[in-house]
C-alpha cells in the first residue's frame, strides 16, 4: 500500500511540473499578492487636514502620534504639533 502511494505521488509530482501548472499556481500565487499588497497601501494622494496649538488649520501629507503628542508632516514641508487631525475621505 506505502509503495503504491509513493508511486501515485510521483506520477503526480512529475506531471504537475512537466505539464506546467506549477508555473500557474506560482504566477497566481504572485498575482494574488500584489493585488492584495495594491488593495492594503495607502496612496499619497489623500490628504490630512490639521487644526494646531494655535487654532489654526492646515493641510499634511501625513500626521502620526509619538511620545510628544500628534504630529504632521505639513505639505508645503516642515513637521507641526497639532492639537487634532483627520483624514480626507
Amino acid at each position: 500500500m506505502k509503495l503504491k502511494l509513493a508511486l501515485l505521488y510521483l506520477r503526480f509530482k512529475n506531471n504537475f511540473i512537466k505539464n506546467g501548472h506549477i508555473w500557474i499556481v506560482a504566477a497566481a500565487l504572485l498575482i494574488g499578492i500584489m493585488g492584495t499588497w495594491l488593495m492594503t497601501r495607502e496612496t499619497s494622494a489623500a490628504a490630512y487636514y490639521y487644526i494646531d496649538l494655535n487654532g489654526n488649520q492646515g493641510v499634511a501629507s501625513a500626521c502620526w502620534e509619538n511620545n510628544s503628542g500628534l504630529i504632521c508632516e505639513r505639505t508645503y514641508g516642515g513637521k507641526i504639533a497639532v492639537n487634532e487631525y483627520w483624514r480626507s475621505q
